[in-house]
């Protein structure tokens, strides 16, 4: 799943709705904003179809003493399970989480996918992070 964001950036705007439209003579920017949601678990899934709709938890090493959720699925996060809590927190929220290891460059992979597409559209993309950009059309 994706959220975007429509900011316009000005000083005189009217609103229709949930959209938002520029006043005649004022100047406007307008800036997309995107943010893919659960995007460590959701390239998990993707990677593995077997772990689509069931409770998953992306994970930091226990062993190597950075036990914490990074990120969940929606399931999971249905049962309690919320990014920064211990690992073994969210096993007791949710009994049978399905916990990963993170892959990092596979999310730079699917990140570097996604620019691709809004590089379709725009020139001018700022990343924030691994899976929130910026986009100007």
């Amino acid at each position: 799943m994706v959220d975007i964001f429509v900011l316009m950036l000005h000083h005189s705007y009217r609103t229709i709705g949930e959209v938002t439209l520029q006043k005649e003579g004022a100047t406007v920017s307008i800036i997309l904003h995107s943010d893919l949601n659960c995007f460590y678990a959701s390239v998990e899934m993707n990677e593995a179809p077997e772990l689509k709709g069931k409770k998953v938890a992306v994970c930091g090493s226990t062993e190597n003493r950075h036990g914490i959720v990074l990120t969940a699925s929606y399931p999971a996060k249905r049962s309690g399970v919320k990014t920064g809590m211990a690992n073994w927190q969210a096993q007791q929220a949710c009994p049978g989480l399905i916990m990963v290891p993170p892959h990092y460059e596979l999310y730079l992979k699917y990140s570097r996918i996604v620019r691709r597409i809004y590089k379709r559209y725009s020139e001018t993309i700022e990343a924030f992070g691994m899976d929130e950009n910026w986009v100007r059309p």
